[in-house]
């Protein structure tokens, strides 16, 4: 397992692309926080409220609640 990691680190165009994989999972993970623009996140709140019973509480279910968790920030 450790001379893997070595050899995974030797290969440098190995490298580069896990290094930006990692960069864009950071750029993803600072964006998740940022809120969008012009959109009402008290609106969103409701709406997921009130359609919690219909095809989008399915798929809120399916996705482990990360769909509802969107939108109550």
């Amino acid at each position: 397992m450790e001379n893997a990691l070595k050899n995974l680190f030797a290969v440098s165009d190995l490298r580069n692309r896990i290094l930006f994989t990692l960069a864009l999972l950071g750029v993803y993970r600072v964006g998740n926080h940022i809120p969008t623009p012009g959109v009402n996140q008290e609106a969103l709140r409701l709406f997921a409220d009130q359609a919690a019973s219909s095809m989008f509480g399915l798929y809120n279910m399916f996705t482990g609640g990360s769909l509802a968790r969107g939108f109550h920030r």
